[in-house]
């Protein structure tokens, strides 16, 4: 089956393209730079498996002469920072996006079209989080962007569309091309810019476990679909000490308070909108932490026979990836 994978060039668009071929799909992989298409699967050992395209999501044309003879598509393209700058951006991107890739999708008649989404698309939750879980109404753009384009794909699915959504948790692993908001907070960590405890807990995802929950989603046939892709939710306090520990700095000491986090945030954003250097921390962040809940991804676990790992697999393995391409 001819798939397209559109965002290949980001850290989910890449593990998801690598995961496909081992599945023996053959791939057309779309971003609109070939350059960091190629740079993104290199490390995965498959740039040259591919037909790589330039297309912009956002563009109806480049969309219809990207999907022309797939099978199925993945949508995986998305603005993905917590950069108030980048706000707009994301809002507007990540909207027009969904609405140009899934509905030309669902015009062709294309079986499976997966759809990346993300758990914050259904925060603020006053429950455990399931498929059946509503949208949500989040305040930061980033979060309003992934709770949009969710209430898109769930329009198509509707109407009968083979629309398969998969919401992951936050993501680690390792070769992460483009350095999202986990390598980045890893990084902050490392170097000792966040020297407290952080409140809230997080679901933490593999990479390569949400490439598998895609590949085992990539069936005709199935009809439409959802499907949690997160593994261990873990206070992110203890997040902060796994990552300390896997790189052999100091852990973080005492935990601070919700509401100074977001109050520091809101300064952030407001300093960030005119201020080039990317500062470590944002109004979306806390948000995000003291407003989640818990999920119940045993479904997924269940309907396409996939396991998550422990989180702190995934972690002490960034940790390794991003020392070693420091030291390298």
């Amino acid at each position: 089956m001819m798939v397209l994978v559109t965002g290949a060039s980001g850290f989910l668009g890449s593990h998801a393209v690598r995961a496909l071929l081992d599945a023996g799909h053959d791939v057309r992989a779309s971003a609109r730079s070939a350059d960091r298409v190629h740079r993104a699967l290199e490390p995965l050992g498959c740039s040259d498996m591919v037909e790589v395209v330039e297309g912009d999501v956002t563009d109806a044309d480049d969309v219809t002469r990207t999907l022309g003879g797939c099978d199925a598509v993945l949508h995986a393209a998305a603005v993905y920072s917590y950069a108030a700058r980048r706000g707009r951006e994301c809002l507007q991107a990540n909207v027009r996006g969904a609405e140009c890739v899934l509905g030309q999708a669902v015009a062709l008649g294309l079986d499976p079209i997966v759809h990346i989404s993300s758990y914050v698309a259904l925060l603020p939750s006053n429950s455990t989080i399931t498929v059946g879980s509503p949208v949500g109404q989040p305040p930061t753009p980033y979060a309003l962007s992934k709770a949009r384009t969710e209430e898109i794909a769930r329009r198509f699915q509707a109407d009968g569309a083979p629309v398969a959504i998969i919401n992951p948790g936050m993501v680690w692993g390792p070769d992460d091309p483009g350095m999202g908001e986990s390598s980045l907070f890893a990084r902050s960590v490392l170097a000792g810019q966040v020297p407290f405890g952080l409140p809230g807990a997080v679901p933490v995802v593999d990479v390569r476990d949400v490439a598998a929950a895609i590949v085992a989603a990539m069936r005709p046939g199935r009809g439409p679909s959802r499907h949690l892709a997160t593994g261990e939710t873990v206070p992110m306090r203890q997040v902060q000490t796994m990552v300390a520990e896997a790189g052999g700095t100091r852990p973080p000491r005492g935990t601070a308070p919700g509401w100074l986090l977001l109050g520091l945030g809101r300064t952030a954003d407001w300093v960030q909108r005119v201020v080039p250097p990317r500062l470590p921390v944002s109004y979306q962040a806390p948000w995000t932490l003291t407003h989640g809940a818990p999920i119940d991804a045993s479904a997924t676990e269940r309907d396409l026979n996939v396991t998550f790992r422990p989180a702190g697999d995934s972690i002490r393995d960034t940790v390794r990836w991003l020392l070693d391409a420091h030291q390298s």
